[in-house]
């Protein structure tokens, strides 16, 4: 169900997951979609409300490439920028990506000075979205945390041979994120191929959700299976100081 992840984060660091299920005190809610073109208005606010988010979840556009945007002031207005990821130093600002399969990455500074979300498809791990975010914030790989959320798991993403040896043409140090290939297909591991660029990074404390989006059909929406436009999102934000 929706809920804050317990993850091994700073204090001060708040990670929230969303999924087709929304508790509420008088009902659950199956089908919660965060997407901001039919979202639900009075579900949004009750998810405010109820995980006590600082600001309305704001979402960009994402495009599936590689570029990032700071936020220096709390966002505003959904779509503003045509971005897949995004991260703030400033306390109570929201940094919130949608997805249906693609791998949400949040990123941490061990003593809880900066966050970051990423919105990370195949084509923007393809891409560099991990690296070039990363160096966009300037950050020491030794403070480093990182959260790999549910997405679709290697098991369920298959691909064909075409895919394969264009990606790891690009990136071969990613061979061992894809399986054998047998009859032209093999099955892609999206949180590996992250691991892999993070680690490559420097960055080394990783903890991942195992959840498989395409699979887990009551809690999760996912693109693969019912090309449906519902989504969910992964949040994170820093807390006042005074908290």
């Amino acid at each position: 169900m929706t809920a804050i992840i317990n993850t091994h984060f700073a204090p001060n660091v708040r990670v929230l997951q969303t999924s087709q299920i929304l508790e509420t005190d008088s009902k659950t809610i199956t089908g919660f979609d965060v997407h901001p073109d039919h979202a639900d208005p009075e579900l949004m606010d009750q998810l405010q409300n109820q995980f006590q988010l600082p600001h309305p979840l704001i979402v960009q556009k994402q495009v599936h490439q590689n570029r990032a945007i700071e936020y220096s002031q709390k966002p505003t207005n959904h779509f503003k920028h045509r971005v897949d990821a995004c991260y703030t130093r400033q306390s109570g600002h929201i940094c919130a990506v949608m997805t249906a399969d693609c791998l949400p990455v949040l990123m941490a500074d061990k003593n809880g000075h900066w966050v970051a979300a990423l919105h990370c498809g195949w084509r923007s791990l393809f891409q560099n979205i991990i690296p070039m975010t990363f160096q966009k914030i300037g950050a020491n790989p030794k403070f480093t945390q990182v959260y790999l959320g549910p997405c679709i798991q290697q098991d369920a993403y298959q691909v064909d041979e075409d895919f394969v040896n264009g990606f790891t043409k690009k990136h071969p140090d990613c061979e061992a994120a894809f399986t054998t290939i047998s009859a032209g297909k093999s099955h892609a591991n999206l949180q590996q191929i992250a691991r892999i660029q993070l680690e490559k990074l420097g960055i080394v404390d990783i903890m991942a959700s195992t959840d498989c989006t395409h699979d887990m059909t009551n809690k999760y929406h996912s693109w693969r299976r019912d090309q449906s436009t519902k989504r969910m999102a992964s949040l994170v934000w820093l807390l006042p100081d005074s908290f």
